[in-house]
């Protein structure tokens, strides 16, 4: 029986499945993130899912990739886990490069 990197490595050396691996690397980073903050906050999915007023079925979904996020579910889910969010950009090139810049992601007011 081979191992889950054993596997891993096989899949990706094929060129069409590295690249959609890659692809979704960010997005997977983002889920982790998320899961990590809100067990850092010791708080369980039904419990985070109760302060944004949703189900913690769809927060489920949000964490396993199979729902998509938008910035204001991520700022009112931040809110939820008593943290900030930012976007944060940082130029390649030019004179500017290097240097982030960020910019914060708030909730609607209700």
């Amino acid at each position: 029986m081979q191992t889950h990197k054993q596997v891993k490595r096989q899949l990706l050396k094929d060129p069409e499945v590295r690249a959609e691996y890659q692809r979704l690397e960010d997005e997977f980073a983002l889920r982790t993130a998320i899961i990590q903050l809100r067990n850092a906050t010791g708080l369980s999915q039904r419990a985070v899912a109760e302060k944004l007023g949703t189900y913690q079925s769809a927060l489920s979904r949000l964490e396993s990739g199979r729902a998509n996020v938008s910035l204001e579910y991520l700022a009112r889910l931040a809110d939820a886990l008593d943290s900030d969010v930012s976007i944060c950009f940082t130029p390649r090139s030019g004179e500017r490069r290097g240097h982030r810049i960020e910019a914060p992601v708030r909730a609607k007011s209700k």
